[in-house]
């Protein structure tokens, strides 16, 4: 994001004060360094790749070699951020954590920071989506749905905001 408000010479929190650019900047590294982590422990660790594997038609061979390929590297590179040295449960936990600031934080305002979408929305909206859609099974997709729904309705209320034409956008050509 902080390139494209460069890139196109805007600033997309402009009508934020100080104090709440701030708060927007943590709940950015929240999802950042926390949440988007645990969503790859989840998909390449825990899952196997399976779930991101739904739908799709590959060969054996990608099953057996590429994917515990992946799940290895993954592994590495979750320790070496620092959230790999957790066991399951705490890093599940530490989202719990996360998604319960979020969900406090936004409570019924329409966007994270009040009436207008900002930066920190295309971050949330960002990692949020990718759960609602895309980790079938997960206990976060259970979590948004069931004790952080708020967060659930944020999520669609974005999608319609920015992207009225989402289903369009999801045709392949």
């Amino acid at each position: 994001m902080e390139y494209l408000g460069r890139h196109f010479n805007k600033d997309f929190s402009s009508h934020l004060t100080d104090e709440e650019k701030a708060v927007a900047w943590t709940f950015a590294i929240m999802i950042d360094e926390h949440i988007c982590f645990a969503l790859r422990d989840w998909r390449w660790v825990r899952d196997c790749g399976r779930g991101a594997l739904n739908g799709m038609i590959v060969p054996l061979w990608y099953k057996w070699i590429a994917m515990p390929i992946m799940r290895r590297k993954t592994q590495k590179l979750l320790k070496d951020h620092g959230i790999g040295r957790h066991t399951h449960a705490q890093i599940e936990n530490i989202v719990v954590k996360d998604l319960f600031a979020i969900s406090k934080y936004l409570g019924e305002k329409p966007f994270l920071m009040g009436d207008e979408p900002c930066e920190v929305d295309c971050s949330v909206f960002g990692c949020l989506v990718q759960i609602v859609y895309n980790y079938p099974g997960s206990p976060y997709t259970e979590m948004l749905l069931n004790e952080f729904a708020n967060l659930s309705h944020y999520v669609h209320r974005v999608r319609e905001r920015l992207w009225p034409d989402w289903k369009k956008c999801l045709v392949r050509p």
